[in-house]
């Protein structure tokens, strides 16, 4: 029976791989073993494959071996840069001249999609540029969300023309929208409005004469921006501009131009 086992590697003329996503089969002696070595194209971590080893001895009909072990079978898992089956020959047959192996790998469970992350509620102080002006974003995020924030600021004058209160305020609310979503980290874009004080010029004609003064009023305006969220943090960057019309150089004014920042933790 060994001198048998021995002329199956002198006459080997093909080792044929029938499956598609199987490849690069060899075969080689092991005492009374032929291990059998394969790879399963582009298989992953997480996948699992039905394995069966066929073969045609002597030149007859092609049959599933039945004495094998190691990766055969239905739990045979994916991700592997090589597998191996162990062949005990002398179980299955008593004489070999020839020997051409088969393999197919049947996919029986594939990996399962990432789970869409949820929604994410989030809280973090906030900063903004020129006042400076301090106060707080709140946001509930998901695929879609909203994003609120809250800023006060004393107000910085031009001259000294108006002389009314310069503790100012501003509040938005903007639209999120989720553009990348990987096992760790998000970012989002967010759209919106905002409406807040700042000074709006008055004039006035009576006859021949006008004059003008300044009023602290409510002035709105678009609101740009993004969000990257990472672990338990998150950072929002946005952009703003209070539509307050035009001032004459030199008379009271405020600024009209935000940017403001948060670092926050999430939920």
């Amino acid at each position: 029976m060994k001198k048998s086992l021995v002329l199956i590697f002198l006459l080997i003329t093909s080792i044929a791989a029938q499956a598609q996503k199987v490849d690069s089969i060899k075969a080689e002696q092991n005492g009374d073993f032929i291990k059998i070595r394969y790879k399963i194209l582009e298989s992953r971590p997480g996948e699992l494959y039905k394995v069966k080893v066929l073969c045609s001895i002597n030149g007859g009909l092609n049959t599933e071996l039945r004495s094998v072990s190691g990766d055969v079978g239905e739990m045979v898992s994916g991700g592997k840069p090589e597998y191996m089956v162990l062949w005990d020959v002398l179980k299955d047959v008593d004489e070999v001249n020839s020997v051409d192996f088969i393999i197919r790998a049947e996919l029986m469970q594939a990996i399962k999609p990432p789970k869409e992350k949820g929604y994410i509620v989030n809280l973090a102080p906030a900063v903004q540029l020129p006042g400076p002006g301090i106060g707080g974003r709140f946001g509930i995020m998901g695929k879609f969300g909203v994003s609120l924030q809250f800023i006060a600021w004393k107000a910085v004058l031009s001259d000294a023309s108006y002389n009314g209160d310069t503790k100012f305020r501003r509040i938005s609310l903007a639209l999120s929208s989720r553009i990348i979503n990987e096992k760790k980290s998000q970012v989002h874009l967010l759209t919106g409005f905002t409406i807040g004080n700042s000074l709006i010029k008055e004039t006035y004609t009576n006859g021949t004469a006008t004059t003008s003064h300044f009023k602290k009023a409510m002035t709105p305006g678009p609101e740009f921006g993004f969000a990257v969220s990472s672990g338990r943090l998150i950072f929002t960057l946005m952009g703003t501009k209070l539509l307050t019309g035009m001032t004459e150089e030199g008379q009271a004014s405020t600024k009209n131009t935000f940017v403001s920042a948060s670092l926050g933790v999430r939920f």
